[in-house]
């Protein structure tokens, strides 16, 4: 078990809030090893998780995987994350082939509880699932296979990251590029629902860009996550604002001049969205990296460009007396 293999499916689940996962492992102590590590990093994003265990099923006749699946689902509405477990179980006293065509016809429904499903198996009921649910393991994207054996709490801190804001992020470039591109590949498949393609694949996949530096990627995602947030939420309208502001500051690709003026445009309208009354760190951020744009700015007078950044600077700090901001 390598740990940036866990690492790589961790910050896939944090970015993701829906998708199939197949994680095969050899035996049950290393699955309830990979689901503990998991459950912790998820908790640490502040996402649920759950198990539903196949075993029960059982228990629960006439009713198919899609219906058990659901009432599962709808137990724990506020959880993200679900461990599909025991399914070798359900697929006893020969039943193996039937179970799995079930399982096969019920991923569509399943697939519809926007939810992200682990699949956790043996390899040699992954190798069954190649032979009767073919058609499900097209719909798997992300799979996983890990040997018997832990790693150390150590070796697991190196593989993922957990800083202040609680977000996961790989250290690996290699495979932080896997997750990236498994975001573009996903850019296609998801226009009709434009309030879940913002949400679930650009905001992150912009956010990927930045961590990577790559700001002439980032800035066309960023400018669709404004075009969608303008008809919305108007905090969410003024954070995409400054995000694409904060990106057009800091790219180095394209007219140097010309990039700063777009990010000033695009803070001024976010000023416009917050005031100073209820002293938001939101509003400070903002006249920070006003005041960042003017200081580099370099159109106009430049003298004129320090002062006003120095305007910038102390009303966000909150320093002498208050008068509206007026950009010039």
């Amino acid at each position: 078990m390598k740990p940036e293999d866990i690492g790589m499916l961790i910050l896939t689940l944090k970015h993701k809030d829906s998708g199939f996962y197949l994680v095969e492992a050899p035996d049950n102590p290393t699955m309830d090893y990979l689901t503990l590590k998991i459950t912790v990093a998820m908790g640490q994003a502040r996402k649920r998780v759950a198990v539903v265990d196949f075993s029960e099923m059982k228990m629960q006749q006439g009713k198919s995987v899609t219906r058990f699946v659901q009432d599962a689902v709808n137990e724990k509405p506020d959880v993200q994350i679900f461990f599909l477990r025991n399914m070798e179980s359900s697929s006893a006293n020969n039943n193996t082939q039937r179970f799995l065509s079930n399982l096969n016809h019920a991923r569509e429904g399943i697939y519809c509880l926007r939810r992200n499903f682990i699949f956790m198996v043996y390899p040699d009921f992954g190798d069954l699932l190649k032979k009767h649910a073919l058609d499900l393991l097209f719909w798997i994207p992300h799979k996983y296979q890990f040997e018997s054996g832990y790693f150390t709490p150590g070796e697991f801190a190196e593989s993922v990251q957990l800083v202040d804001d609680d977000d996961v992020r790989f250290v690996g470039d290699k495979d932080r590029n896997h997750i990236r591109e498994l975001y573009e590949m996903q850019l296609d498949e998801s226009l009709d629902d434009v309030a879940y393609r913002t949400e679930n694949i650009l905001k992150p996949l912009a956010d990927l860009y930045e961590l990577d530096g790559d700001h002439s990627r980032e800035i066309p995602v960023r400018e669709q996550i404004v075009q969608f947030c303008k008809l919305g939420d108007s905090d969410k309208y003024s954070g995409a604002l400054v995000s694409l502001g904060t990106a057009y500051l800091n790219t180095l690709t394209g007219y140097r001049a010309d990039n700063i003026e777009k990010a000033i445009i695009c803070l001024q309208k976010a000023l416009e969205l917050n005031t100073r009354e209820n002293m938001s760190p939101e509003w400070a951020n903002i006249m920070m990296q006003l005041a960042n744009a003017y200081r580099r700015r370099i159109r106009g007078d430049r003298a004129e460009n320090i002062e006003e950044a120095i305007q910038c600077y102390e009303q966000a700090l909150g320093r002498g007396r208050w008068t509206p901001y007026e950009p010039k």
